[in-house]
């Protein structure tokens, strides 16, 4: 069963209408405010624009390689693609402390309260979630490594040019 989205009067769902304003009217940098939101798509209630815009950053992303994040009291602000990923590594550490905090909630859990079945499941979910936890830190470390090459070979490079560039000059 399809879920209910709701449709501007000229049938585009709320989603497609905040799409269509990105793609239309902002730049990289200017904000989409939410005075224009509610305008735009005919609302009196915040919530239901948070919705519609989140289901339109993930079109954004998806089909057209665009990004809004949220400016606190104004509305969202088009990313410019050197942004991008700044965001996905703040995602990141949000995901990497949300496992952790899984872990610990999940070893708080007082297995004695549980029935046999219930604390086999807790304790399955505990490998998941470490072994998940180890995944990512594995990613981190591979990252960092990758990330310490790139700057040793921007240096070199750097070295390199600014050499190039001393010898050409006398």
């Amino acid at each position: 069963m399809r879920r209910f989205t709701p449709r501007s009067p000229d049938g585009r769902s709320e989603a497609q209408v905040v799409v269509d304003l990105v793609l239309d009217d902002l730049s990289p940098g200017e904000v989409l405010t939410y005075d224009t939101l509610l305008t735009q798509l005919d609302r009196d209630d915040i919530r239901p624009v948070y919705k519609a815009v989140a289901e339109a950053n993930k079109r954004l992303r998806r089909d057209h390689q665009r990004s809004l994040v949220v400016v606190p009291g104004k509305g969202y602000r088009l990313l410019h693609a050197h942004e991008h990923p700044a965001q996905a590594d703040e995602r990141r550490t949000v995901a990497r402390r949300r496992v952790a905090e899984g872990v610990m909630i999940l070893r708080a859990t007082r297995l004695g309260e549980l029935s046999e079945a219930a604390r086999q499941a807790v304790v399955g979910q505990v490998v998941i979630y470490e072994g998940l936890q180890a995944q990512l830190d594995h990613q981190d470390q591979r990252l960092r490594r990758q990330e310490d090459v790139l700057a040793s070979v921007a240096r070199r490079v750097e070295a390199l040019e600014t050499g190039r560039t001393a010898g050409t000059s006398s």
